[in-house]
């Protein structure tokens, strides 16, 4: 796919939000996002800036507030997530874990990160 594993993430979020494909809120800022990531501003801006440089996602005014730039999807981010469909049963495949397994693994990795925040 061409992503870093955080370049990724920004990206499965923005699918996430992206009011194209049917979400119901407005498209996300870099500030919100780097909420919902857990993610320094400073560091969400860059990989912001290198998934710009590939032409998966753009900065525009917020119609609400010209200081801040909200993050919409190209069409060829878009596109892209077709291919990210398939990374989970992928990673799957090659771990051989079991469903269980799967879900003792994610929830262990959910307390790790509310003890990290906490």
């Amino acid at each position: 796919m061409g992503l870093t594993h955080p370049q990724y993430l920004v990206m499965l979020a923005l699918w996430q939000h992206d009011h194209d494909e049917g979400a119901s809120e407005s498209p996300l800022t870099a500030t919100e996002l780097s909420v919902i990531l857990s993610m320094e501003t400073a560091t969400l801006t860059g990989l912001v800036r290198r998934l710009e440089a590939q032409r998966l996602v753009t900065r525009e005014p917020d119609p609400r507030d010209d200081r801040r730039r909200r993050l919409l999807l190209t069409s060829e981010g878009r596109a892209l997530r077709a291919q990210a469909k398939l990374v989970p049963r992928r990673m799957l495949e090659r771990l051989r874990l079991t469903p269980e397994q799967v879900e003792q693994v994610r929830d262990a990795a959910t307390l790790l990160v509310a003890a990290l925040h906490t």
